[in-house]
């Protein structure tokens, strides 16, 4: 399946895949800033490179003036090892063919685009190997359906597998299994590859540092750890060899662009009031969007008795914690919560617990039932998310109500994204008041290009339901419809983009207002909020639904 939707994209995207964009883009100037253009300091190659690829359209955030006027990169630079190879692999077919040998060509877009792949689908072989050897092969097959196709690890796997998430992933099935290694047979070379593999982590990104407690809190019958390690220090030195190892290259270059051995990249964190949103919220909240990873938490409790247990819970509740702690609670443009992917591995292992369970109890056949049901509707969401009809930012409650299992949203339903305002079985009130124009207007500016006085009808609360067509020709991408009324204090405003809406043609935008019909005159006035606009008004209606509240 992760294939296949990597291909899909791929022949969707054609000559327009962008891998290397946002985020992606921090994580991976380093490798053509070295191997390129030996120039991380001045970066003087990348203006015009993103005036050509048009990288990412905002502000370069991906990179600051150290005080020592250099550029110094925002972020650790763990990530571009991992894709070094495939940028490699793209630098060659750009050689041998008719590719600028740039870094960023459509053969980098696409060895880069591919290389989550290369990775995960080992990593997932190697997991369900460390799982089978505490559950059945039954249990781990329904615990890896779960894991991996009811959340939105399908997201951070294929589409969005550049970021951080895919390539961390490995990282924990990897310490997941040196850490079991290690435990029934301490070596030297273990204790060095688990210094490594944290060290890796930390490289990619700082807060993956908990890692480390997994193979700490690890317990092995009829051994002792700490009384072992105390006796043969070099298991110790060696850990702490492999974590300064992997994270050698981060302190060289800190030191080579800004004079520093330890540069502060910025973040802030809120560890005492911590966003339980992230999981709750209709934002973008785990539970909420991802409803499997309920299960996740649910088989932290099956854990008793296993040699893993005290490690994995003090580690899935200390990262639920660090997670929800940060500032940035919403983690950018994302589907569900998207910083936790990573650890899924951890959390699987604790789900096969209670997957194992249940197979073994009368509850079995509720299993056969839902696993099917959350697969369905996560991979329906996944749709959704990459149509924008789930939007990475904007969700609410409301809204998610009226689009869920939904391809098709009205324009009405798309409103519901930026407005509470919305009457329900609208379309058994009689309509009291009917305002419209078919004749087509030029729209130009901030000018109000719709301006009606609503009649009296006495009533305190009433209704509007308004409907306009706009064609625009310049500022789709940037606009806002902004609505003003004589009882509303704040305006309203609604993108000109979103999901239904499309370029160059006659979109379709339809919202509530409420109104007070007891006042004269009662104004609705429609303008757009960009000078730069150039548009055509097609049509409108203004229906003043008569309620009786």
């Amino acid at each position: 399946m992760l294939v296949a939707i990597q291909l899909a994209t791929i022949f969707s995207k054609g000559k327009d895949l962008k891998a290397t964009t946002y985020d992606v883009l921090g994580y991976y100037l380093y490798v053509p800033s070295f191997t390129i253009y030996d120039d991380c300091k001045d970066l003087g190659w990348y203006t015009e490179l993103e005036k050509k690829y048009d990288l990412q359209g905002s502000d370069f955030y991906q990179a600051r003036r150290a005080a020592n006027g250099n550029y110094v990169f925002t972020y650790y630079g763990g990530l571009s090892l991992f894709y070094l190879p495939f940028f490699l692999l793209g630098h060659i077919i750009a050689l041998l063919s008719n590719f600028p040998a740039d870094g960023f060509s459509y053969p980098y877009q696409l060895c880069i685009f591919l290389s989550p792949l290369f990775y995960i689908i080992p990593a997932i072989f190697l997991l369900r190997k460390f799982l089978k050897h505490y559950y059945s092969d039954v249990a781990v097959a329904w615990s890896l359906i779960l894991g991996l196709t009811a959340t939105n690890f399908v997201q951070y796997a294929t589409i969005d597998g550049n970021q951080t998430h895919a390539y961390l992933f490995v990282l924990y099935v990897l310490v997941l299994w040196y850490s079991r290694q290690w435990h029934l047979g301490p070596t030297l070379k273990n204790s060095f590859l688990l210094g490594l593999i944290t060290g890796f982590a930390i490289f990619c990104r700082p807060t993956e540092a908990i890692m480390l407690f997994i193979p700490l809190l690890w317990i092995s019958s009829g051994f002792n750890k700490w009384k072992f390690v105390k006796e043969d220090k070099r298991h110790i030195w060696l850990v702490i060899a492999g974590g300064t190892l992997a994270l050698l290259p981060q302190f060289l270059y800190w030191q080579h662009a800004t004079d520093q051995w330890i540069y502060d990249v910025g973040s802030k964190w809120y560890f005492l009031y911590p966003y339980f949103r992230v999981l709750f919220g209709w934002e973008k909240g785990w539970f909420i969007y991802t409803p499997a990873t309920l299960l996740f938490v649910a088989g932290l409790w099956y854990m008793r008795g296993k040699v893993y247990r005290k490690s994995v819970l003090s580690f899935c509740l200390l990262n639920l914690w660090i997670i929800m702690a940060w500032s940035d609670w919403r983690y950018g443009g994302s589907y569900s919560c998207r910083a936790l992917v990573q650890s899924y591995p951890v959390f699987i292992l604790a789900l096969s617990g209670l997957i194992a369970s249940m197979i073994q109890s009368r509850y079995r056949k509720i299993l056969y039932v839902l696993v099917p049901i959350l697969v369905f509707v996560n991979l329906f969401q996944h749709v959704q998310y990459n149509k924008t009809i789930l939007h990475y930012r904007g969700m609410n409650k409301l809204y998610y109500q009226h689009v869920f299992l939904d391809l098709s949203p009205t324009p009405l339903d798309m409103s519901l994204m930026h407005s509470d305002l919305y009457l329900s079985n609208f379309e058994d009130y009689p309509v009291s008041e009917n305002y419209k124009n078919t004749t087509a207007q030029k729209i130009q500016g901030e000018n109000v290009f719709i301006r009606q006085e609503i009649l009296q009808s006495g009533t305190k609360n009433e209704w509007a339901k308004i409907k306009l067509s706009v064609n625009a020709q310049k500022g789709f991408w940037n606009s806002n419809l902004v609505v003003e009324t004589t009882t509303r204090a704040t305006p309203l405003s609604f993108p000109l983009f979103n999901a239904i809406s499309k370029e160059d043609k006659i979109n379709t935008y339809e919202f509530f207002v409420k109104l007070d019909t007891t006042l004269e005159p009662n104004i609705i006035e429609i303008k757009v909020d960009q000078k730069a606009f150039i548009g055509t008004l097609e049509q409108w209606e203004i229906q003043v639904l008569k309620t009786s509240h």
